[in-house]
């Protein structure tokens, strides 16, 4: 696993919790940041990063198939996250 993309990981991680979302976490693999939330040891997939060159990102949802919906959406980190908040604010929901 590359080193940069597991401190991408954990910057979003932080950044996720910093804005309240402390029951979300974060997994690095490939050329993709997962976020998820994790009930009963099961783990939930809600969201997906993929690198897509320095310092930018698509992201992709998680669907109830199991596989993920690309959205049409690109930037930064930060970006992204303040994008979802506002479009998709559900996927950041915790889900009791």
């Amino acid at each position: 696993m590359s080193p940069a993309l597991e401190s991408a990981a954990d910057r979003l991680e932080r950044e996720l919790h910093r804005r309240g979302y402390t029951h979300l976490k974060t997994a690095a693999r490939g050329k993709h940041i997962t976020v998820y939330a994790e009930y009963d040891g099961e783990k939930e997939p809600r969201f997906r990063l993929t690198t897509l060159g320095r310092n930018e990102y698509g992201v992709s949802f998680a669907t109830h198939t199991g596989r993920w919906e690309q959205a049409p959406m690109m930037g930064s980190m930060t970006d992204i996250v303040d994008q979802i908040a506002e479009q998709f604010g559900w996927h950041l929901e915790d889900w009791p």
